[in-house]
């Protein structure tokens, strides 16, 4: 049987590299809905991640209002 080896994920230098400071996401919003809000925004996302759907909507109305 073979040695069993000392690197783990603890080393220098393992892991993921950090992404760019402008592409870090570090706040998150926590938004309630009733039930029926729900189910439309399901519908409306159309197999997209809600959270997605809803990101995507919100940064597009950020850049038609700066205008």
């Amino acid at each position: 049987m073979a040695a069993k080896s000392k690197k783990g994920g603890a080393r220098k230098g393992a892991g993921r590299k950090p992404k760019a400071q402008e592409e870090r996401r570090g706040k998150s919003v926590g938004i309630r809905f009733t039930i029926l809000e729900l189910l439309q925004v399901e519908d409306a996302a159309a197999g997209k991640p809600i959270s997605t759907f809803l990101r995507e909507i919100v940064l597009r109305y950020l850049v038609r209002r700066k205008k």
